[in-house]
């Protein structure tokens, strides 16, 4: 299940309500002020950053997934066909994670008879990728490479 949100996003929340993960804040880290609207539903937990002038860089958007996603969740941005590009913001970037089907079934309980959505599955987990074809750890690439090599 879902971790409680750090305090930061209800201090500095602008709308939507206290404690929950819907709503909108805006999170400095640097010199930036990050425009945050998170939500719960539909199966998924998005979050969309944003800033006036420029995209989010990717550190701004890794401080994003470590507040609003606990650390043993994976979570990812999307890169959808051009046709189902929905652009409101020229410089907003999202994260997005799946949720389990006991999280959906939380957020239908506490939604109780307004549930708009019918029966909702889980969109299940993320498939990830062998470690050393991204690089996550010193060294793994390398090793994933010589480990092609020893079998050929």
């Amino acid at each position: 299940m879902k971790r409680p949100l750090p305090n930061c996003v209800d201090e500095n929340r602008i709308s939507g309500p206290y404690g929950t993960h819907s709503g909108a804040c805006v999170l400095k880290t640097g010199s930036a002020h990050l425009r945050c609207l998170s939500s719960n539903g539909l199966g998924w937990d998005p979050v969309s950053v944003s800033l006036p002038t420029r995209c989010p860089t990717w550190a701004e958007m890794e401080f994003i997934k470590r507040t609003f996603f606990a650390d043993d969740e994976t979570a990812m941005q999307l890169h959808v066909p051009p046709v189902d590009h929905i652009s409101h913001h020229p410089y907003c970037l999202h994260i997005w994670r799946p949720q389990s089907a006991g999280e959906i079934a939380a957020i239908r309980e506490e939604w109780g008879d307004e549930w708009p959505y019918g029966e909702l599955e889980s969109p299940g987990t993320i498939p990830r990728p062998p470690s050393c074809t991204v690089a996550t750890k010193s060294g793994a690439a390398e090793r994933c490479e010589w480990e092609s090599i020893k079998r050929n």
